[in-house]
Protein backbone atom coordinates (compact mmCIF):
# COMPACT_ATOMS: atom_id res chain seq x y z
CA UNK A 1 0.00 0.00 0.00
CA UNK A 2 0.63 3.52 -0.90
CA UNK A 3 -0.21 6.68 0.38
CA UNK A 4 -1.78 9.06 -2.78
CA UNK A 5 -3.18 12.20 -2.81
CA UNK A 6 -6.47 12.54 -4.45
CA UNK A 7 -9.35 14.75 -5.44
CA UNK A 8 -12.81 13.80 -4.71
CA UNK A 9 -15.26 15.45 -6.61
CA UNK A 10 -19.12 14.46 -6.51
CA UNK A 11 -22.10 15.63 -8.22
CA UNK A 12 -25.68 14.92 -7.84
CA UNK A 13 -28.07 14.15 -10.88
CA UNK A 14 -32.34 13.58 -10.71
CA UNK A 15 -32.96 10.76 -12.70
CA UNK A 16 -37.43 9.95 -13.07
CA UNK A 17 -38.16 10.09 -9.71
CA UNK A 18 -35.30 9.50 -7.84
CA UNK A 19 -31.11 11.39 -7.38
CA UNK A 20 -28.26 9.70 -8.67
CA UNK A 21 -24.72 10.70 -7.20
CA UNK A 22 -21.40 10.53 -9.34
CA UNK A 23 -18.40 10.43 -8.03
CA UNK A 24 -15.16 11.13 -9.45
CA UNK A 25 -11.59 10.50 -7.76
CA UNK A 26 -8.70 11.36 -9.11
CA UNK A 27 -5.24 10.62 -8.43
CA UNK A 28 -3.51 14.36 -8.13
CA UNK A 29 -0.12 13.43 -6.58
CA UNK A 30 1.82 14.22 -9.79
CA UNK A 31 -0.12 17.60 -9.66
CA UNK A 32 0.74 18.17 -5.64
CA UNK A 33 4.34 17.13 -6.40
CA UNK A 34 5.01 19.38 -8.89
CA UNK A 35 3.31 22.68 -7.04
CA UNK A 36 5.80 21.39 -3.92
CA UNK A 37 8.05 21.23 -6.49
CA UNK A 38 7.26 25.22 -7.44
CA UNK A 39 6.99 26.32 -4.28
CA UNK A 40 10.44 24.82 -3.41
CA UNK A 41 11.55 26.77 -6.10
CA UNK A 42 9.97 29.87 -5.55
CA UNK A 43 11.57 29.94 -1.95
CA UNK A 44 15.01 29.29 -3.21
CA UNK A 45 15.00 31.92 -6.10
CA UNK A 46 13.48 34.32 -3.37
CA UNK A 47 16.35 33.49 -0.98
CA UNK A 48 18.83 34.21 -3.56
CA UNK A 49 17.96 37.85 -4.32
CA UNK A 50 17.98 38.47 -0.64
CA UNK A 51 21.62 37.06 -0.61
CA UNK A 52 22.05 38.91 -3.22
CA UNK A 53 20.99 41.98 -1.44
CA UNK A 54 23.22 41.06 0.94
CA UNK A 55 26.52 40.41 -1.02
CA UNK A 56 25.53 43.96 -2.82
CA UNK A 57 26.04 45.21 0.88
CA UNK A 58 29.02 43.63 2.46
CA UNK A 59 31.60 45.94 3.13
CA UNK A 60 34.79 43.25 2.75
CA UNK A 61 35.75 39.96 0.99
CA UNK A 62 35.32 37.66 4.03
CA UNK A 63 32.00 39.00 4.54
CA UNK A 64 31.09 37.88 0.92
CA UNK A 65 32.68 34.61 1.07
CA UNK A 66 30.42 33.80 4.17
CA UNK A 67 27.52 34.65 3.11
CA UNK A 68 27.55 33.35 -0.11
CA UNK A 69 28.52 29.43 1.40
CA UNK A 70 25.58 30.12 3.68
CA UNK A 71 23.42 30.98 1.23
CA UNK A 72 24.08 27.52 -0.69
CA UNK A 73 24.16 25.44 2.53
CA UNK A 74 20.82 27.58 3.76
CA UNK A 75 18.51 28.57 0.71
CA UNK A 76 19.83 26.02 -1.96
CA UNK A 77 20.35 23.12 0.63
CA UNK A 78 23.86 21.99 -0.19
CA UNK A 79 25.45 20.36 2.57
CA UNK A 80 29.16 20.01 1.26
CA UNK A 81 30.40 23.18 -0.68
CA UNK A 82 33.49 25.02 -0.79
CA UNK A 83 34.54 28.34 -2.23
CA UNK A 84 37.93 28.63 -3.49
CA UNK A 85 39.51 32.30 -4.46
CA UNK A 86 41.99 32.55 -7.07
CA UNK A 87 45.14 33.82 -5.06
CA UNK A 88 48.61 34.29 -6.47
CA UNK A 89 47.88 30.95 -8.85
CA UNK A 90 46.77 29.40 -5.99
CA UNK A 91 43.33 28.37 -5.80
CA UNK A 92 42.69 28.74 -1.68
CA UNK A 93 39.52 27.45 -0.02
CA UNK A 94 38.26 30.51 1.62
CA UNK A 95 34.96 29.26 2.95
CA UNK A 96 33.31 25.96 3.34
CA UNK A 97 29.58 24.60 4.74
CA UNK A 98 29.49 22.70 8.22
CA UNK A 99 29.78 19.07 6.30
CA UNK A 100 32.65 20.31 3.59
CA UNK A 101 35.74 17.84 3.29
CA UNK A 102 38.33 21.02 2.30
CA UNK A 103 39.41 23.12 5.01
CA UNK A 104 39.70 26.93 4.52
CA UNK A 105 42.82 27.94 3.65
CA UNK A 106 44.22 24.34 2.19
CA UNK A 107 45.77 25.84 -1.17
CA UNK A 108 45.82 24.35 -4.77
CA UNK A 109 49.07 25.33 -6.72
CA UNK A 110 48.28 25.90 -10.87
CA UNK A 111 52.09 26.06 -11.41
CA UNK A 112 52.18 22.98 -10.44
CA UNK A 113 49.91 21.57 -12.10
CA UNK A 114 47.76 20.09 -9.32
CA UNK A 115 43.48 21.91 -8.69
CA UNK A 116 41.49 19.08 -10.41
CA UNK A 117 37.95 19.81 -11.14
CA UNK A 118 38.38 23.40 -9.52
CA UNK A 119 41.57 24.05 -12.01
CA UNK A 120 39.85 22.82 -14.94
CA UNK A 121 36.75 25.18 -14.25
CA UNK A 122 38.32 28.02 -13.48
CA UNK A 123 40.66 27.58 -16.72
CA UNK A 124 37.39 26.82 -18.84
CA UNK A 125 34.64 29.20 -17.07
CA UNK A 126 32.68 25.84 -17.44
CA UNK A 127 29.99 24.38 -15.31
CA UNK A 128 30.51 20.84 -14.39
CA UNK A 129 27.98 18.49 -13.17
CA UNK A 130 27.77 14.82 -13.05
CA UNK A 131 25.81 12.44 -11.16
CA UNK A 132 27.58 9.15 -10.72
CA UNK A 133 31.20 8.47 -10.04
CA UNK A 134 31.26 6.82 -13.80
CA UNK A 135 30.47 10.56 -14.93
CA UNK A 136 32.81 12.37 -12.99
CA UNK A 137 35.75 13.69 -14.67
CA UNK A 138 38.84 11.78 -14.88
CA UNK A 139 40.32 14.96 -12.00
CA UNK A 140 37.76 13.52 -9.73
CA UNK A 141 38.77 9.93 -9.62
CA UNK A 142 41.10 9.97 -6.97
CA UNK A 143 38.18 10.54 -4.09
CA UNK A 144 36.03 7.06 -3.95
CA UNK A 145 33.59 8.88 -2.52
CA UNK A 146 32.20 11.22 -4.65
CA UNK A 147 29.17 10.45 -6.30
CA UNK A 148 27.82 13.61 -7.42
CA UNK A 149 29.08 17.20 -8.07
CA UNK A 150 28.76 20.67 -9.61
CA UNK A 151 31.66 22.86 -10.20
CA UNK A 152 30.68 26.62 -11.43
CA UNK A 153 33.03 29.28 -12.28
CA UNK A 154 33.10 33.00 -9.91
CA UNK A 155 33.79 34.85 -12.76
CA UNK A 156 37.50 34.62 -13.15
CA UNK A 157 37.96 34.73 -9.43
CA UNK A 158 37.69 31.33 -8.26
CA UNK A 159 35.59 28.11 -7.90
CA UNK A 160 32.20 27.26 -6.11
CA UNK A 161 31.95 23.65 -5.62
CA UNK A 162 29.09 21.57 -4.01
CA UNK A 163 29.43 17.29 -3.86
CA UNK A 164 27.78 13.90 -2.26
CA UNK A 165 28.55 10.63 -1.98
CA UNK A 166 25.57 9.55 -2.86
CA UNK A 167 23.88 9.48 -6.72
CA UNK A 168 22.05 12.21 -9.19
CA UNK A 169 21.62 14.31 -6.26
CA UNK A 170 22.00 17.68 -8.37
CA UNK A 171 19.50 18.29 -10.97
CA UNK A 172 19.48 20.93 -13.75
CA UNK A 173 17.54 23.66 -11.44
CA UNK A 174 20.85 23.29 -8.73
CA UNK A 175 22.97 24.10 -11.96
CA UNK A 176 20.84 27.15 -12.28
CA UNK A 177 20.79 28.52 -8.75
CA UNK A 178 24.29 27.92 -8.37
CA UNK A 179 25.52 29.35 -11.46
CA UNK A 180 23.20 32.43 -10.17
CA UNK A 181 24.41 32.61 -6.63
CA UNK A 182 28.31 32.36 -8.10
CA UNK A 183 27.90 35.45 -10.53
CA UNK A 184 26.33 37.22 -7.62
CA UNK A 185 29.20 36.07 -5.73
CA UNK A 186 31.92 37.51 -8.50
CA UNK A 187 29.86 41.11 -8.67
CA UNK A 188 30.52 41.49 -4.76
CA UNK A 189 34.16 40.46 -4.87
CA UNK A 190 34.68 42.79 -8.13
CA UNK A 191 32.53 45.35 -6.39
CA UNK A 192 34.76 45.80 -2.88
CA UNK A 193 38.19 45.25 -4.91
CA UNK A 194 37.26 48.02 -6.98
CA UNK A 195 36.08 50.19 -4.27
CA UNK A 196 39.79 49.16 -2.29
CA UNK A 197 41.85 50.00 -5.19
CA UNK A 198 39.97 53.65 -5.73
CA UNK A 199 40.63 54.15 -2.29
CA UNK A 200 44.35 53.30 -2.49
CA UNK A 201 44.82 55.59 -5.46
CA UNK A 202 42.99 58.02 -2.98
CA UNK A 203 45.32 57.74 0.17
CA UNK A 204 48.55 56.31 -1.73
CA UNK A 205 51.35 58.47 -2.64
CA UNK A 206 51.65 57.67 -6.69
CA UNK A 207 55.05 57.70 -7.12
CA UNK A 208 56.64 55.67 -4.06
CA UNK A 209 52.94 53.55 -3.37
CA UNK A 210 53.21 54.36 0.66
CA UNK A 211 50.23 56.37 1.82
CA UNK A 212 50.00 60.28 1.10
CA UNK A 213 49.70 63.13 3.47
CA UNK A 214 45.50 63.38 2.77
CA UNK A 215 45.87 59.64 4.10
CA UNK A 216 47.85 60.91 7.53
CA UNK A 217 44.92 63.86 8.47
CA UNK A 218 42.04 61.55 8.51
CA UNK A 219 44.06 58.41 10.75
CA UNK A 220 45.87 60.75 13.03
CA UNK A 221 42.71 61.54 14.90
CA UNK A 222 41.72 58.05 14.84
CA UNK A 223 45.08 56.91 16.26
CA UNK A 224 45.16 59.92 19.04
CA UNK A 225 41.36 58.63 19.78
CA UNK A 226 42.91 54.90 20.37
CA UNK A 227 45.71 56.63 21.91
CA UNK A 228 43.55 58.37 24.74
CA UNK A 229 41.15 55.10 25.11
CA UNK A 230 44.59 52.78 26.16
CA UNK A 231 46.69 55.39 27.21
CA UNK A 232 49.42 54.60 25.15
CA UNK A 233 51.80 57.02 23.27
CA UNK A 234 52.14 57.46 19.43
CA UNK A 235 55.56 57.90 18.07
CA UNK A 236 56.80 59.95 15.45
CA UNK A 237 59.88 59.85 12.83
CA UNK A 238 60.31 62.68 10.58
CA UNK A 239 62.65 61.63 7.63
CA UNK A 240 64.48 63.68 5.13
CA UNK A 241 66.33 62.19 2.28
CA UNK A 242 69.88 64.07 2.31
CA UNK A 243 71.90 65.41 -0.15
CA UNK A 244 68.45 65.03 -2.67
CA UNK A 245 68.89 68.56 -4.40
CA UNK A 246 72.01 67.01 -5.09
CA UNK A 247 70.50 63.71 -6.92
CA UNK A 248 68.23 65.70 -9.11
CA UNK A 249 70.86 68.48 -10.37
CA UNK A 250 73.48 65.76 -11.04
CA UNK A 251 71.45 62.45 -11.82
CA UNK A 252 68.37 63.97 -13.35
CA UNK A 253 64.72 63.42 -11.87
CA UNK A 254 64.77 60.10 -12.91
CA UNK A 255 66.98 58.74 -10.62
CA UNK A 256 65.82 61.38 -7.93
CA UNK A 257 62.32 59.68 -8.04
CA UNK A 258 63.91 56.25 -8.29
CA UNK A 259 65.66 57.07 -4.72
CA UNK A 260 62.38 58.11 -3.49
CA UNK A 261 60.86 55.04 -4.79
CA UNK A 262 63.60 53.01 -2.93
CA UNK A 263 63.26 54.97 0.19
CA UNK A 264 59.82 54.22 0.45
CA UNK A 265 60.34 50.31 0.02
CA UNK A 266 63.46 50.56 2.66
CA UNK A 267 60.99 52.16 4.82
CA UNK A 268 57.81 50.35 4.83
CA UNK A 269 60.30 46.82 5.21
CA UNK A 270 61.47 48.52 8.17
CA UNK A 271 58.05 48.87 10.39
CA UNK A 272 55.48 47.16 11.73
CA UNK A 273 52.20 46.16 10.34
CA UNK A 274 50.41 48.78 12.40
CA UNK A 275 52.54 51.28 11.72
CA UNK A 276 52.46 54.18 8.81
CA UNK A 277 54.79 55.48 6.22
CA UNK A 278 53.62 58.23 4.92
CA UNK A 279 54.98 60.68 1.95
CA UNK A 280 54.73 64.07 3.60
CA UNK A 281 56.27 66.24 1.27
CA UNK A 282 59.21 66.59 -1.46
CA UNK A 283 61.92 64.02 0.07
CA UNK A 284 60.42 64.20 3.58
CA UNK A 285 58.48 60.94 4.73
CA UNK A 286 56.71 60.65 8.17
CA UNK A 287 56.55 57.33 9.89
CA UNK A 288 53.58 57.28 12.51
CA UNK A 289 54.45 54.38 15.37
CA UNK A 290 51.25 53.86 17.13
CA UNK A 291 51.42 52.14 20.72
CA UNK A 292 54.99 52.56 21.05
CA UNK A 293 55.24 53.87 24.41
CA UNK A 294 57.39 56.26 22.76
CA UNK A 295 60.20 54.53 22.04
CA UNK A 296 61.46 54.64 18.57
CA UNK A 297 65.04 53.63 18.76
CA UNK A 298 63.78 50.26 17.70
CA UNK A 299 62.25 51.07 14.31
CA UNK A 300 65.14 53.81 13.26
CA UNK A 301 67.81 51.16 13.92
CA UNK A 302 66.18 48.86 11.52
CA UNK A 303 65.64 51.53 9.00
CA UNK A 304 69.95 52.69 8.65
CA UNK A 305 70.38 49.02 8.61
CA UNK A 306 68.10 48.67 5.66
CA UNK A 307 69.51 52.27 4.14
CA UNK A 308 73.59 49.96 4.71
CA UNK A 309 72.27 46.92 3.46
CA UNK A 310 70.59 49.28 0.04
CA UNK A 311 74.04 50.91 -0.40
CA UNK A 312 76.37 48.03 -0.17
CA UNK A 313 73.95 46.25 -3.49
CA UNK A 314 73.77 49.74 -4.83
CA UNK A 315 76.81 51.97 -4.57
CA UNK A 316 77.34 52.79 -8.04
CA UNK A 317 74.27 54.14 -8.65
CA UNK A 318 74.70 57.91 -6.89
CA UNK A 319 78.35 57.74 -6.28
CA UNK A 320 78.12 58.15 -2.76
CA UNK A 321 75.95 56.47 -0.27
CA UNK A 322 72.50 57.15 0.54
CA UNK A 323 72.16 58.51 4.12
CA UNK A 324 68.84 59.89 5.94
CA UNK A 325 68.31 62.61 8.45
CA UNK A 326 65.49 61.15 11.09
CA UNK A 327 63.86 63.47 13.64
CA UNK A 328 62.08 61.28 16.83
CA UNK A 329 59.22 62.61 19.06
CA UNK A 330 56.05 61.49 20.71
CA UNK A 331 52.48 62.59 21.65
CA UNK A 332 51.35 61.18 25.27
CA UNK A 333 47.72 61.57 25.42
CA UNK A 334 47.72 63.71 28.42
CA UNK A 335 49.92 65.87 27.10
CA UNK A 336 48.23 69.29 26.09
CA UNK A 337 51.06 69.84 22.83
CA UNK A 338 48.90 69.21 19.84
CA UNK A 339 50.09 67.08 17.30
CA UNK A 340 51.20 70.03 15.15
CA UNK A 341 53.74 70.36 17.96
CA UNK A 342 54.92 66.97 18.33
CA UNK A 343 55.58 67.46 14.46
CA UNK A 344 57.51 70.58 14.85
CA UNK A 345 59.36 68.60 17.44
CA UNK A 346 60.71 65.43 15.01
CA UNK A 347 60.95 67.90 11.79
CA UNK A 348 63.29 70.35 14.00
CA UNK A 349 65.37 67.79 15.10
CA UNK A 350 65.31 65.79 11.67
CA UNK A 351 67.07 69.17 10.31
CA UNK A 352 69.72 69.43 13.19
CA UNK A 353 70.72 66.04 11.91
CA UNK A 354 71.01 66.95 8.17
CA UNK A 355 73.31 69.84 9.21
CA UNK A 356 75.50 67.46 10.84
CA UNK A 357 75.82 65.31 7.69
CA UNK A 358 76.89 68.50 6.08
Amino acid sequence: GQRVQVEFVSNVYEVGDGEVIQCNIRNISARKMAEAALLETSRKIAGLHQAAYQLETAEDEKDVYRLSVQAAETILGFLTCSLYILVDEQLIVVSVSSDAVAIEGYALDLKAGKGGLAAETLRTGNTTCFGSAEEAPTCCLEDPSLQSGISVPVGNLGVFQARSSEKGVFADEDVQLLELLGRYTAEALRRIRLQRELKEQATRDPLTGVYNRRYFTEVIAQETSRSKRHGRPIGFLMIDVNRFKQINDHLGHLVGDSVLREVGILLQSAVRGEDFVIRYGGDEFLIVLPETDGETCAIETRILAAVDRWNASHEELLGFPLTLAIGDAHWMPESEQSIEEVLAVADRRMYERKRGER
